[in-house]
């Protein structure tokens, strides 16, 4: 949600976890618009920045966030994390 991508962030929590929050802005507001996909409507842009912010753990397969900073161990089980690519070794 802090990215921007308020509708994938609503449709992940609510698929996730009991969210009284995003149950009181569905009775008011009515149902997540959703493209033909039937994803958010913001999904498409949310997966591209997913996957150039996360670093997934070869350990236990945890996707780890990059945005604020770049984590050396993984939130999940303590495993060390891959080093980022360089842009020129890309």
């Amino acid at each position: 949600m802090r990215a921007g991508f308020v509708l994938s962030a609503a449709h992940l929590l609510y698929g996730a976890t009991e969210c009284p929050r995003v149950d009181k802005f569905l009775a008011k507001n009515g149902p997540l618009p959703m493209g033909d996909d039937g994803w958010p409507t913001d999904w498409p842009e949310w997966t591209a920045w997913f996957m150039a912010n996360t670093v997934k753990c070869e350990s236990c397969g945890a996707f780890n966030f990059t945005d604020e900073f770049v984590p050396d161990i993984c939130g999940n089980c303590l495993a060390a994390l891959p080093k980022a690519k360089d842009e020129d070794e890309e």
